[in-house]
């Protein structure tokens, strides 16, 4: 039966609505991305350089929530680029006065390019140097004079150091410590356990399940980048690093609490009290030490109810205490700048030779149409290349959609506003409120940051057209179908030429989680065990994303439903153990357990024979974590092998 149009409408509405709601840091994070942009914008319009929309935009690509990570990006890229342009600088010299050999040496460079990009430590930066890449080659196509091209491709270079000089002083005056994020998160993490402890409601459930799902990955992260900065003690960060896994660890235990039922009011008031000065501290910028948690005696209560309490009770104990340092592994040979299948996977080179082919034939198309206003096209083609079907089906929709909103933005800036801007400051408050709106969506989720970028790139390009204020609705037309013919263009190369379905790597990646849970079963409780379990959580998000992502398929290339369903309870159970292992003191079995998760694992490369038939799994309750491992092991396995209690494996 079809769907109605209104439920249709309400669903999209409440996924809307959770996408955009106030997210910590999310603010934050849009007004310093409007900042730049404001700032780029005006000393573009000072110093008069060509297609100031591309360098206000760039703001977007050179900017992350820390300063660390966004100085990185902005020195880093800064000097590829200019490398870059060096090399884009001595083709044009020989091929300039050629039209044929100037196609060649487009086709040549975009696809080099293009595959460092995918199989390379240049990945991080593969989309903004493709942009850079593109306007650079299409100045090569539409000059004829040589000092015009040199003009050109150092005007190239110069709208990238320019977004990336004011970024590096913002961030430099006003950027955000990687440190103080992470204390402000653990803060957050603290404070919810301590409220769900006192008063759950289906809101924190939800949120207990997003923070503990992404296993404080980001945190870790952001204590790493914090050994760069200056000031900071390495005894401090270790410190960090342990409230890092013990938070991990308190969120498991309250997470199970929830599942077996709540423990009595005296010890829920007594663990949230406790954790909330934690969280107070954390907050300031600081880190609890010598922390006092003395609980009654729950007697009565049930055996896993019992040990979650005494989980997140040692945890909150030892909440910064270092943890015995493990054996350090022998060590192994350091990466390489090339990634370890950049020469053995054709995935690489079909990623390049699909996004080249939209970008040449784009050119082709706007260059026998005598129609250079839509050459955003050409450009659009490196924005938007992604590896997957999937992904290119979601990301379609969401630029596109992301550019009417943008576009719309644009237009109505221009009609009603920039008539009105006599001075600079004018001018930066509409590029400010203009950036800041598609900052906020950009700070969001994966599954809508895309359509803050498209209507951040659709609303400069409306807002401006040159260094001076530009009314000409023709050039605006023309910019948003070259946008429009980029996006077409793409998808059709990702759905024509070597389509990748997201299925592909879905085994891979679940058979290294497994592993990686295998290592976590093996760990020493309240050691190096939470480290391991953020590998885990990280991988099982991933995995969770990919096969939301299933759905865009084409029916042909799809995997089907019993594949995807059998791969979804993987997951769940995965993390159901994952979860159990981080409260549990001592795993039984551990050994045994971690064989079982490697043959799972060999399995599903394809490496072992099939799994012998594993027993249906009862829905009764679990009496102590060690029936929650076990119970949920013999689920996943269920799961795929094609038992009771899981679903049908299927060939991709």
């Amino acid at each position: 039966m079809a769907r109605r149009a209104a439920d249709r409408a309400g669903r999209f509405g409440a996924w809307l609505s959770e996408q955009l709601a106030p997210t910590p840091g999310r603010f934050a994070f849009a007004a310093k991305l409007a900042a730049v942009c404001t700032i780029t914008a005006v000393a573009s319009a000072i110093y008069r350089t060509p297609e100031p929309a591309l360098a206000v935009y760039l703001a977007f690509f050179l900017n992350a929530r820390d300063r660390a990570t966004s100085l990185l990006l902005e020195v880093g890229l800064t000097f590829v680029v200019a490398i870059v342009i060096g090399i884009v600088l001595a083709t044009a010299m020989l091929v300039l006065d050629h039209a044929a050999w100037r196609l060649g040496a487009i086709a040549a460079l975009s696809f080099g390019l293009l595959f460092l990009g995918s199989a390379s430590k240049l990945k991080p930066l593969a989309a903004t140097i493709g942009l850079i890449v593109g306007y650079a080659l299409d100045k090569l196509g539409q000059v004829q004079v040589g000092e015009e091209a040199t003009r050109s491709l150092l005007y190239a270079w110069l709208f990238v150091a320019m977004p990336a000089l004011v970024s590096i002083a913002y961030n430099v005056a006003l950027g955000r410590h990687p440190r103080r994020l992470a204390t402000s998160e653990l803060a957050r993490r603290l404070r919810l356990c301590a409220n769900l402890l006192r008063e759950p409601t289906p809101a924190l459930r939800a949120e207990l399940a997003r923070s503990l799902g992404d296993g404080g990955a980001e945190i870790r992260h952001w204590l790493k980048l914090a050994t760069a900065e200056l000031g900071v003690r390495p005894a401090d960060l270790v410190r960090l690093n342990q409230a890092a896994s013990s938070t991990l660890e308190i969120l498991a235990a309250v997470d199970l609490l929830e599942s077996c039922g709540p423990p009595p009011a005296v010890i829920r008031r007594g663990m949230a009290d406790t954790l909330e000065r934690m969280a107070q501290i954390l907050a300031e910028g600081g880190y609890p030490t010598e922390i006092a948690l003395v609980l009654p005696d729950w007697a009565d209560g049930p055996a896993l109810g019992r040990e979650a309490v005494a989980a997140a009770r040692q945890a909150i104990v030892a909440f910064t205490d270092p943890a015995p340092i493990p054996a350090k592994p022998a060590p192994t040979a350091r990466d390489g700048f090339f990634a370890p299948d950049a020469f053995t996977n054709p995935i690489h080179l079909q990623y390049a030779g699909k996004i080249t082919i939209a970008a040449v034939s784009c050119y082709l198309f706007y260059s026998l149409l005598d129609w250079p206003g839509i050459h955003t096209c050409f450009i659009t083609c490196y924005i938007v290349g992604l590896g997957t079907v999937a992904e290119s089906v979601e990301k379609l929709a969401l630029r596109l959609g992301g550019a009417v909103v943008g576009a719309a933005a644009g237009l109505l800036a221009l009609l009603f506003v920039m008539p009105h801007v006599v001075s600079v400051g004018g001018l930066m408050i509409v590029i400010f409120l203009g950036a800041l709106g598609a900052g906020y969506v950009a700070a969001g989720s994966p599954r809508i940051s895309y359509v803050g970028f498209q209507m951040a790139f659709a609303f400069f390009l409306c807002s401006l057209q040159g260094p001076a204020p530009n009314f000409d609705m023709k050039t605006i037309r023309d910019r948003l179908i070259g946008i429009a013919i980029g996006n077409v263009a793409v998808y059709l190369v990702s759905t024509r030429l070597w389509p990748i379905s997201v299925a592909r790597r879905v085994d891979g990646a679940l058979a290294g989680t497994l592993r990686a849970l295998g290592a976590a079963v093996r760990a020493p409780a309240h050691s190096s065990r939470p480290e391991e379990a953020t590998a885990v959580y990280a991988g099982l998000e991933t995995i969770e994303a990919d096969l939301g992502l299933a759905r865009y398929e084409p029916r042909s290339m799809r995997a089907g439903q019993a594949w995807l369903q059998a791969r979804r309870v993987a997951v769940e159970h995965a993390a159901r153990l994952q979860g159990a292992v981080l409260v549990a003191g001592e795993v039984r079995r551990a050994q045994q357990l971690s064989r079982r998760l490697e043959t799972l694992a060999a399995g599903l490369e394809g490496r072992a024979a099939k799994a012998p038939p594993v027993a249906a799994v009862e829905g009764t309750a679990a009496g102590s974590t060690g029936d929650v491992i076990e119970q949920n092991m013999r689920r996943l396995e269920a799961a795929l092998a094609g038992q009771p209690g899981g679903a049908s494996h299927a060939t991709v």
